[in-house]
């Protein structure tokens, strides 16, 4: 940790023995051998007359510990604040084009081009969300449970923080390699079950075809629906019968997304086809966490894709946008060792959804957060200012979301049990010490 020119008899002596056998006089792994070592070098100045035999003798005496203050070395992303998203960077440079025609070039170009990379992340921003998933669902809780966020600008793509409550490792309580706010081809996994966060696309795909938010449809507490069909065959699906769990009665687009009622919701997709209400969500870019396209299925407005944070985030910032796509960055600059800019993945924001039918979508989604009706899903989450959102819940509470933005900024919280949703709930179960009877939106995602 310091210039050749400023080191210490003891140091400069241990650093030439060490040459001839790097691992055999290692003065930290064999401090003994590294400090007789030493004493061969020290009497051989002295042979020289570099150095006094008094010099000499003082400076072999001296024990390897005494002075050598080793520094932990910062190696890759596995001593990063951020390691989570450091590998996510490194992962983009590996497989984006931008970086190289194959797999090999891009890989020499990252070990030996001289990179200086500037990423998009928000250091202040990355410690927040990191202390936000931690206190709601600290890394070595007993529930096991995973809490993960990721924030992205609306206007431009860039993902400002993307944090999850475990540490990088492969062994150990809390620890894990898997970043759980990406997919699966960039370091992530498959994601979850995103819930009713989807009847957002509904709503986009709904007012597009010019239904109006303003039209009551009944609203039963269990309902039977018949009208869905295949979107490549047209052939009838079997019959679908869906429960709600948070009221029934008449409702509106409005009062049907402030109580996210799943036969409103599920009445409104028949009307106008799941095929739409899938191609809105794959126009504005989500896939599933595999990188798959979105199910076409009957229920798709409740959510059944398994999907990521940043999918989500990425997609709900169109809305926030006006309409208008950005596609995700992390990198802000790259530059060589000759300090020449590379070329980088642009976020390339274009519309793809009218802006009318955007703002109309946001109006709808303000009404969960500080709309006038009690009861409303998202009433917890009020910041005080323009926000909107909305909550996600899966059957059995295998997954709960929370998906909100406000116009400067989009975000997404996913909470489940990477061991299989259905198989650990988020249903009568102790987190953080607290006992939840069944986790909600507004319960842990929400508030994070």
């Amino acid at each position: 940790s310091k210039h050749a020119s400023k080191l210490t008899l003891l140091e400069a002596a241990t650093l030439a023995g060490a040459v001839q056998q790097p691992v055999a006089y290692d003065p930290l792994r064999n401090p003994k051998s590294s400090q007789k070592r030493r004493t061969q070098v020290l009497n051989r100045m002295a042979e020289l007359g570099y150095i006094t035999p008094k010099m000499a003798a003082a400076a072999s005496v001296v024990p390897t510990v005494k002075f050598l203050k080793p520094k932990k070395p910062r190696n890759g992303c596995t001593t990063s604040y951020a390691p989570f998203f450091c590998d996510y960077v490194r992962k983009v440079i590996l497989t984006d084009p931008a970086f190289g025609k194959t797999p090999a070039d891009r890989e020499n170009l990252l070990r030996i081009g001289g990179l200086r990379i500037r990423t998009t992340l928000d250091p202040t921003v990355q410690k927040a969300a990191q202390e936000a998933v931690d206190s709601k669902i600290p890394r070595k809780d007993p529930s096991k449970k995973v809490a993960a966020i990721t924030m992205v600008r609306p206007a431009t793509g860039e993902v400002i923080a993307m944090a999850q409550n475990r540490s990088w490792g492969t062994t150990g309580k809390g620890v894990t390699t898997y970043n759980f706010n990406v997919g699966t081809k960039l370091g992530g996994s498959q994601g979850a079950q995103a819930g009713s966060t989807f009847k957002a696309f509904t709503l986009a795909a709904a007012l597009e075809k010019g239904e109006n938010p303003y039209e009551y449809i009944q609203s039963p507490q269990r309902a039977t629906f018949e009208g869905f069909k295949n979107c490549k065959t047209g052939v009838p699906y079997d019959k679908v019968t869906i429960n709600n769990s948070t009221g029934s009665g008449s409702f509106n687009m409005l009062s049907g997304t402030a109580f996210s009622i799943n036969t409103y919701f599920m009445a409104l997709e028949e009307k106008i086809t799941q095929c739409a209400a899938r191609d809105m969500a794959t126009r504005i870019g989500l896939t599933q966490g595999n990188g798959a396209q979105l199910q076409a299925v009957p229920n798709f407005t409740l959510g059944v894709d398994e999907v990521t944070p940043l999918g989500m985030a990425s997609a709900y910032a169109v809305f926030a946008n006006h309409g208008i796509r950005c596609n995700t960055t992390v990198i802000a600059q790259v530059s060589d060792r000759n300090g020449k800019d590379l070329r980088i993945p642009l976020a390339n924001c274009k519309q793809v959804i009218d802006r009318k039918i955007a703002d109309s979508v946001t109006s709808i989604l303000s009404q969960v957060i500080d709309g006038p009706l009690k009861g409303r899903t998202g009433a917890a989450m009020s910041l005080g200012r323009d926000a909107a959102g909305k909550t996600g819940t899966i059957n059995k509470s295998a997954a709960v979301w929370f998906v909100g933005y406000t116009p400067d900024l989009a975000a997404a919280v996913a909470t489940y049990d990477p061991r299989g949703g259905y198989g650990f709930p988020m249903k009568s179960i102790t987190i953080n010490g607290r006992f939840y009877p069944q986790v909600f939106g507004s319960s842990i995602p929400g508030p994070i």
